[in-house]
């Protein structure tokens, strides 16, 4: 079962909470894990472990979902044993009431977020929520100004010359008083700033979101036309680029300050260049950081009901048939494994695979020892889609969270009511 980041409109919810626990939460990365309790290192994906019941608290749960801060939904995989529930409630029928699933974090923003759990029945099309919280702190890349410096009074020139939504492949139009963007998009901010107290570049310029997040530019780059427009040849080297991930950014309105160390490096001073940031949950279509990624689909194969697994093609299924698919994926821009893959279903339901798996052979062939954990493997479920054709995309998270990165991987796959023959697959 998956759900795009909120539940379908047509399920309700029940007045009385879902009956299970949640026993364990852990972050997991490629190299090293820890209980959530502890700080969750940015980027890594969290196990989550626990049972539950139907929703009518009778007989184990046939649908399970992690709910991260109530509104991201992600299926764990259910039917686990767990003899202790059974023996603890004094009922043999709960003997497989166990989930796990693998929850990945790589578009949460840093800061305090809850676990939850919910039991949903996808006949009746309702679900029931637990009351449990598991609360983890998500750690964020540090963004402070220099420590020691104090912040206060005019004293930097700065303009704002372009900015760009670089997963959207999008330029905002001037003026920029206001602009929007999606969380999981990469903001790049360009322009000039220098230190107008003694007409000299600065030591180093910051983009300052809210007073207190601040975004370190690449300072220096040559700008002859400031340099000619002030009269002084030693403001050539003035133009900046600031690249702000706004998965780091919660949504609603912000405030972008350009702020500089001065050139005598003893005080930060203020620019009269602001821009408001709106920034709104990211769409259910993924931006595209890049065109294409390295990735490829190894196979999809189908379970079906009550049989054996086969390999299909064309692709067809039954409704309430798994599709299995496995392959592997890297984020090509940044030359190592991404934060995350996800399938999407008619550009509309998402599913996120479960991702880190091994692939030597991918990291051989790249002569990258670090791209070993690139495998993947995610499971598509039948029983909630709607007879007919659909297809199925391969994006990958980028690892620094600026975005989703298109790969050349689909594939098309037809649901049926009836029973579908068996054939060799096909992927492409």
């Amino acid at each position: 079962m998956s759900f795009p980041v909120g539940f379908p409109h047509r399920f309700a919810r029940l007045d009385q909470p879902a009956t299970g626990s949640i026993d364990e939460v852990r972050w997991l990365t490629v190299d090293a894990s820890g209980p959530a309790s502890d700080d969750v290192p940015p980027g890594a994906a969290l196990f989550v472990r626990g049972w539950a019941l139907h929703v009518d608290g009778n007989g184990p749960a046939t649908c399970v979902v992690v709910r991260i801060d109530g509104a991201r939904n992600y299926p764990a995989r259910i039917d686990l044993p767990r003899p202790d529930v059974a023996s603890s409630l004094g009922k043999p029928g709960l003997e497989r009431t166990g989930f796990e699933a693998i929850v990945p974090t790589g578009l949460l923003a840093p800061g305090v977020h809850e676990v939850s759990i919910c039991s949903v029945d996808t006949d009746s099309m309702w679900f029931a929520e637990a009351n449990q919280r598991t609360p983890f702190f998500l750690l964020g890349t540090q963004r402070s100004l220099p420590a020691s410096i104090p912040l206060g009074g005019a004293g930097c020139e700065a303009t704002i010359d372009a900015i760009t939504n670089v997963s959207a492949d999008r330029a905002f139009d001037f003026p920029f008083q206001t602009i929007e963007a999606s969380r999981g998009s990469l903001i790049a901010v360009r322009g000039w700033a220098y230190d107008d107290i003694v007409y000299k570049p600065a030591a180093a310029v910051f983009g300052l979101v809210d007073g207190r997040l601040a975004f370190k530019a690449t300072y220096g780059i040559r700008r002859p036309d400031v340099a000619q427009s002030r009269g002084l040849l030693e403001l050539e080297p003035v133009g900046f680029t600031i690249e702000i991930p706004t998965i780091e950014l919660e949504r609603g309105l912000h405030r972008l300050e350009i702020v500089a160390l001065n050139a005598s490096e003893d005080r930060l001073v203020h620019s009269k260049c602001v821009v408001e940031l709106v920034i709104r949950e990211r769409d259910g279509k993924p931006r595209n950081a890049a065109e294409t990624t390295p990735a490829f689909l190894d196979s999809v194969v189908r379970v079906a009901n009550g049989q054996g697994r086969e390999r299909i093609t064309p692709l067809r299924a039954t409704r309430g048939d798994q599709l299995f698919v496995r392959g592997w994926a890297i984020d090509g821009v940044a030359g190592t494994i991404g934060a995350g893959v996800l399938l999407v279903i008619d550009e509309t339901i998402e599913i996120n695979a479960l991702y880190g798996l091994k692939r030597p052979d991918i990291a051989e062939a790249h002569e990258n020892p670090d791209l070993e954990r690139c495998g993947f493997t995610a499971e598509i479920r039948t029983d909630t889609l709607a007879p007919g054709r659909h297809s199925v995309k391969c994006f990958v998270i980028a690892r620094d969270g600026r975005g989703t990165l298109a790969t050349a991987q689909q594939f098309e796959f037809e649901v049926s009511e009836l029973t579908s023959g068996v054939n060799e697959p096909s992927v492409r």
